[in-house]
């Protein structure tokens, strides 16, 4: 089965690890095979997560779980690394959200099975707002012009 995906001109995907960027015209990617894909829409930067913390002092702990998530998908290589900051970070959401314990811990199972794409989706099904720091970028042009630099690179 495959899949095919439309880039508008400019926008970026994580394939593998890779960065692909489309160049000025509308793109089709066909995929033949399996492969770790992430959209520019789907990727969060901890430096968004950051710079919302230091805006409003929240903490955003879901973010951060989304983020853990999206990098051992992005680069499994390094899940060991990952790992100690994942443990806590759940630690504090069941803290916070002790009704949501049931979801997070299928998050987690899906992440045993090796199903990360459908964590990250089961992660913002369980917190909508857990991609708020890339939209609060997105509003305050500032950031984006700070961060220049950094979301090219992904």
């Amino acid at each position: 089965m495959s899949l095919k995906i439309k880039l508008k001109p400019h926008d970026k995907i994580i394939v593998n690890g890779a960065v692909i960027a489309a160049d000025e015209k509308p793109v089709v990617i066909t995929f033949l095979n399996n492969a770790r894909i992430l959209r520019q829409d789907d990727i969060l930067l901890d430096s968004q997560i950051r710079d919302a913390m230091d805006a409003d002092g929240g903490y955003y702990n879901d973010s951060w779980l989304y983020y853990l998530i999206q990098l051992i998908y992005i680069e499994p290589e390094n899940s060991a690394e990952v790992q100690p900051q994942l443990e806590s970070t759940v630690t504090l959401l069941c803290g916070e959200y002790p009704e949501k314990a049931d979801d997070i811990n299928e998050i987690l199972a899906l992440m045993a099975q090796g199903h990360f794409f459908k964590a990250l989706k089961a992660c913002k099904k369980t917190f909508p707002d857990c991609l708020e720091p890339k939209r609060k970028m997105k509003k305050n042009p500032e950031s984006d012009t700070h961060h220049a630099e950094t979301s090219t690179a992904i």
